[in-house]
């Protein structure tokens, strides 16, 4: 009975006219390979060196099956060593210790799998070894928050944000400011440039003698928007100052709107030419209720 090996998945595949009689059972064994390639696992115990996994064409070979497992308290770090040959894995790390698995062909660059988590991966039959899973987790359900997604800075993406630029986190809240800091005069509130983008200081806040909103603390990013919004005092209108790294058009600070029960809006961008808060936009006397 003869046959020839198929390149990428070293399949027995019938020879025409070589088989008769016996094509059956060729066909039997391809069919035995042919699942195994798209169900079967391998698990493998690994300790501090690499494994080659078996790659013979027989019928139950390693490299063939479609799912690796590694277990085992790793020693060092290791990888599965898969042939280079165009195929899809799926990688499952059971392994414990502090050290790294990966997959990798022969002469190319590993890919890691981190602990505990499973990867779909395939090899471009060129050395490489990417991974084509969309989460780090398992299901996109499970990625709770953008940290987990396979190759993304999680940082590049809205879901984790707080800051409206992407390398810091984009708002989500306002910051509610129920209460100053006493024991200035007047009494004051510090915004944080690395927390606070939105600052709503609400009436209950205000006392009498009004209000200064001191120099943001920590280091802004250049464009960095911050919106403070203050309600005006119930009953006496009061005044508001502003840091000295804030700044207005005409240098000339903008107060609060002098009447009870009025809301003002004050849009700030961050200049690091300037290294100072450039109002570019201020809504006044807008309606409490």
């Amino acid at each position: 009975m003869a046959t020839t090996p198929d390149n990428n998945l070293r399949l027995d595949v019938p020879d025409v006219a070589s088989d008769d009689g016996t094509w059956g059972t060729v066909l039997n064994t391809l069919i035995g390979e042919f699942e195994r390639s798209l169900t079967a696992i391998h698990s493998q115990v690994f300790a501090a060196s690499n494994v080659t996994l078996l790659a013979d064409g027989s019928a139950d070979e390693e490299a063939r099956k479609a799912i690796l497992v590694g277990t085992g308290a790793l020693a060092g770090n290791v990888n599965f060593v898969v042939p280079n040959e165009p195929k899809i894995y799926l990688v499952v790390n059971n392994t414990t210790e502090a050290f790294t698995l990966g997959i990798k062909t022969a002469a190319g660059t590993r890919l890691d799998i981190p602990q505990g988590e499973s990867l779909l991966v395939w090899c471009d039959g060129a050395d490489a070894i990417a991974t084509i899973n969309a989460t780090v987790s398992g299901t996109v359900a499970q990625a709770t928050n953008a940290d987990k997604l396979t190759n993304v800075v999680g940082a590049n993406f809205a879901q984790k944000a707080v800051l409206n630029q992407w390398t810091k986190p984009q708002i989500v809240d306002a910051t509610q400011v129920a209460s100053l800091t006493t024991g200035d005069t007047p009494d004051s509130y510090t915004p944080d440039a690395n927390a606070n983008t939105t600052v709503i200081i609400q009436q209950g806040a205000l006392a009498a003698d009004g209000l200064e909103i001191k120099n943001p603390t920590n280091a802004p990013l250049d464009g960095q928007v911050m919106v403070v919004i203050i309600e005006q005092h119930a009953t006496v209108p009061v005044s508001v100052t502003w840091g000295t790294d804030f700044i207005f058009p005409d240098d000339t600070a903008v107060d609060l709107t002098q009447t009870v029960n009025k809301v003002d809006v004050f849009s700030f961008m961050y200049s690091s030419n300037l290294s100072r808060w450039i109002n570019f936009g201020t809504a006044l006397n807008l309606p409490r209720s």
